[in-house]
């Protein structure tokens, strides 16, 4: 009897376990770490697609705005609701550049349109605003689209602004 209380009295390899259980508690902080840093970096990825997506769709809309600025009274004074879109037909799930409506965008030149479409449209949104002056100022609403159905950059965007001329 004497013996076994003196093998449990003993602190020999007490150090190798304090050692071992330490070595785990650092290995599982080094897991979550890790775990954590790739969590991280796919939000900054998702974030940058976004970003492009978004910056493309504004570059298509200010194409769009470009064309608007540099047409004559003529052109622009021929639009009405019925040939344009109307504001609830902005409908990103059955978007289509090519129903006619749609200007396809210079904004991506290196890309295959049938993977990715990039495009901007016009809608007269309001009319002559004051028809007794001289000139009259019209609003539009410009919508930019940007799409890449397929791949790891895939999304879209669409993007609305606001123009007025007066002519």
């Amino acid at each position: 009897m004497k013996e076994n209380a003196t093998i449990l009295k003993n602190e020999d390899g007490m150090a190798l376990v304090v050692a071992l259980l330490i070595l785990a508690l650092i290995t599982i902080i080094a897991i979550t770490a890790s775990q954590d840093t790739v969590t991280e970096l796919q939000i900054v990825r998702n974030d940058l697609v976004y970003k492009d997506h978004l910056y493309r769709a504004e570059a298509s809309a200010l194409e769009g705005v470009q064309w608007v600025d540099n047409s004559s009274a003529t052109v622009l004074s021929d639009f009405s609701l019925t040939s344009f879109l109307s504001p609830t037909d902005i409908d990103l799930t059955t978007l289509d550049l090519n129903d006619g409506r749609w200007n396809l965008a210079g904004v991506d030149p290196n890309h295959d349109p049938s993977l990715i479409l990039t495009g901007y449209t016009v809608v007269d949104d309001t009319g002559p605003i004051d028809l007794s002056a001289e000139s009259n100022v019209y609003t539009y609403k410009i919508y930019g689209f940007y799409d890449r159905p397929n791949g790891i950059n895939r999304g879209r965007s669409m993007v609305e602004i606001g123009y007025k001329k007066r002519f």
